[in-house]
């Protein structure tokens, strides 16, 4: 059995308090795609869902716009490896106190001025959005290491046609954006790898991603995505000189998409998707012809809601 969301939250007014399992505070976009990881390799970090405490304060500025501000602490593990010399990570280290959690936080800006379209899968109505968020914490790996890892970045989501009555889609067009830049955040994909270097001197590796999508209802049953990802790491050289397999590290991953959307009604979704990767390689891998590899992925798909 795999847990997802276990949490209870106090309710005020503006306040909100939540402690539980939900969705991680970094990172607040989704890539709209058919494929299910919604991006989380390339340009959108995975969300994780993770044990936290959060307090989520909402600023009324008027009728129209507010402010929101977000902190929590946070489940510490951010390395995924675990074996090798990474093994002590995270949770634990052998001989010392192990990770200090992390603390996250958001601050965004809302506004009804541009009116509303739709958001996440079409699902729900969106405002203007734009804010920063970010995360730090510190961890330990083999010979009791500790090495911090953080990041931050900024979010959007515009309005570019709005919404004729606040609820039906047809003719609207949003624009959702993120842009970050992280260093050892490995599980959030802020980074395709957590350390660079050799034991004991390994460090966090830096990384940034960027995402854009555009989308579009020219009726309110049929909407069109088009988006762009890319994570990347930072400083190549760094990336060559310091790892061990110097001919596998991964320069960029990116992911350009578009598909199409059909509901059939309230419960039925149809869909397809046609996908291009790129990951283009430090040096060209063993047993590959080139540095550069690409691949095309077509999908269909019938969602049921339910």
């Amino acid at each position: 059995m795999r847990m997802r969301h276990a949490y209870g939250s106090l309710d005020w007014d503006t306040t909100q308090v939540l402690f539980g399992q939900y969705w991680d505070v970094f990172g607040p976009a989704y890539a709209d795609t058919i494929d299910f990881r919604q991006g989380d390799d390339t340009g959108t970090p995975s969300n994780p869902r993770v044990p936290q405490i959060r307090l989520t304060q909402k600023l009324n500025l008027n009728a129209d716009n507010s402010l929101k501000f977000v902190l929590a602490v946070q489940n510490p593990v951010q390395n995924s490896a675990a074996a090798g010399s990474n093994a002590a990570s995270s949770v634990v280290a052998n001989g010392g106190y192990g990770s200090m959690v992390n603390v996250a936080g958001q601050a965004m800006f809302t506004s009804k001025a541009l009116g509303v379209s739709p958001g996440f899968m079409g699902l729900g109505m969106n405002p203007l959005q734009a804010g920063f968020f970010g995360i730090y914490g510190n961890e330990k790996i083999a010979n009791n290491k500790s090495i911090d890892s953080y990041g931050y970045g900024f979010y959007s989501f515009v309005p570019l046609i709005k919404s004729r009555d606040g609820k039906d889609r047809a003719m609207t067009l949003s624009l959702e954006a993120q842009a970050v830049l992280s260093a050892g955040l490995n599980v959030q994909k802020g980074s395709s790898i957590a350390f660079i270097g050799t034991a004991p001197n390994k460090y966090a590796a830096k990384g940034y991603t960027l995402y854009g999508q555009l989308k579009f209802y020219p009726t309110q049953e049929l909407g069109a995505t088009a988006g762009y990802m890319r994570l990347s790491a930072i400083n190549f050289d760094a990336y060559r000189a310091a790892t061990t397999a110097a001919t596998s590290f991964q320069k960029y991953n990116e992911i350009s998409y578009v598909n199409l959307t059909y509901d059939l009604n309230s419960a039925v979704r149809l869909a397809t998707e046609l996908e291009h990767h790129v990951t283009q390689y430090g040096a060209k891998p063993t047993g590959l012809n080139s540095d550069r590899g690409q691949n095309n992925v077509l999908r269909v798909a019938a969602y049921y809601f339910f």
